[in-house]
């Protein structure tokens, strides 16, 4: 699975968890930063900072876990250091 691949499936996924949520002053702005803030992490090759944007209960393709998440991230950014 692609850098890029696994990033995507992340992105959507915490798109969707701060979607559902409600009550913050300006919705957009927020899912605004906590995007770039994904980003960003990703982009640093910060498996854990990643990891405590996932929900509890990630799932991508409906099979793959946070655990799954955690071992392509590691793969990835040992494979691809620079």
């Amino acid at each position: 699975m692609s850098m890029r691949h696994l990033a995507w499936s992340l992105l959507v996924s915490l798109t969707l968890l701060l979607v559902g949520c409600g009550g913050r002053d300006d919705p957009q702005a927020a899912l605004e930063a906590a995007v770039q803030q994904f980003q960003d992490d990703i982009e640093a090759k910060s498996t854990g900072a990643v990891l405590e944007q996932l929900h509890g209960d990630f799932l991508a393709r409906q099979a793959l876990d946070r655990e799954w998440a955690k071992r392509t991230m590691t793969l990835l950014f040992l494979r691809h250091k620079h």
